[in-house]
């Protein structure tokens, strides 16, 4: 874990990004518990906050797809799909 109010992605250096930045001093770090996950942390007000990673190879297609997938899931207040995103 990087020091308190700090984030530093870890991993093989080859194949993960190296990141450090500034996090309020108020999250918690936690360990990452996916593979995706950079960094994970426990916000005050209990939610979870993260930095994901997709690899090295994750084409734009591939990040449009997964985004797409997303708003499937979600619905507007009017109770519509969600279809834009720009």
């Amino acid at each position: 874990m990087a020091p308190a109010g700090m984030a530093s992605a870890g991993g093989d250096a080859a194949a993960r990004p190296q990141l450090t930045l500034a996090v309020p001093a108020d999250w918690q770090p936690l360990e990452p518990d996916l593979a995706f996950y950079l960094n994970k942390w426990q916000l005050p007000d209990g939610a979870l906050a993260t930095i994901s990673w997709l690899g090295p190879d994750a084409s734009t297609e591939f990040i449009v797809q997964n985004v797409q997938r997303w708003l499937g899931e979600w619905t507007t207040a009017a109770g519509e799909p969600v279809t834009d995103y720009a």
